[in-house]
């Protein structure tokens, strides 16, 4: 699929060979979004002539569009032997080879996007290979036999529990200073539109939920800046 096959070469090696099996709902999911939202974002920015909240709307949703898009092109068909790891496009070029020995340890970090009793709620799992020149991430959400690759791609390589917590300490300051920019950005846009009506109530509303968003960011900086 994709233009993705193993050579003679390794049709003919006797060692274990395993190939990653995309996930193509998600590979699809990820595809409709980037096309959808990118097609939407271009075409309402080049109609519209609205307010500033409107364009930094669509410019947003051009932007997610993108990034979807660029997750696609990116996206890798892995080769796995005992002793390295072979990134190949879904077009079938070789992108880069991982030997075995390059990698010095690994972290596994179980992830959710929301609530279990919440709608759309999802659950996946990162491997993340520390090389002794950068790190490369695997995760299970876009191979349908990805513990099949985590076993022997982490096979004799010691585990990572520091990196595991400390990736957690930082995603919350991630998140909380995500949040504070997200809050900033709105109540700039608001200002131009609501606070011409200062007994607008739906002016109070929007800077109640605009104050909640920079004060919940804060407090996720100030709580996870410093490492334990």
């Amino acid at each position: 699929m994709f233009g993705v096959e193993l050579n003679e070469a390794e049709l003919m090696s006797n060692e274990r060979v395993i190939k990653s099996k995309i996930n193509y709902f998600s590979f699809g999911i990820i595809l409709l979004s980037g096309l959808t939202l990118t097609i939407i974002g271009v075409y309402n920015l080049l109609i519209t002539e609205g307010s500033t909240f409107v364009v930094v709307l669509w410019s947003f949703l051009l932007f997610v569009g993108l990034v979807a898009l660029y997750l696609i092109w990116t996206f890798d068909i892995l080769v796995v032997y005992h002793d390295k790891l072979i990134r190949k496009s879904i077009f079938g070029w070789t992108r880069g080879q991982i030997d075995k020995t390059e990698i010095k340890s690994y972290s596994e970090i179980e992830k959710e996007n929301s609530k279990h009793h919440e709608f759309g709620h999802k659950k996946w799992t990162d491997l993340t290979l520390f090389l002794k020149s950068g790190t490369y991430k695997i995760t299970s959400e876009k191979y349908r036999n990805y513990q099949q690759i985590r076993n022997m791609v982490t096979s004799g390589v010691g585990r990572d529990r520091l990196a595991e917590k400390e990736w957690k300490r930082k995603n919350n300051l991630r998140w909380g200073i995500g949040l504070l920019i997200l809050g900033g950005i709105f109540l700039w846009c608001s200002q131009l539109e609501f606070w011409t009506d200062t007994d607008s109530f739906e002016a109070y509303l929007i800077f109640g939920f605009i104050l909640s968003l920079i004060l919940y960011g804060l407090f996720r900086i100030f709580k996870n800046k410093k490492a334990p």
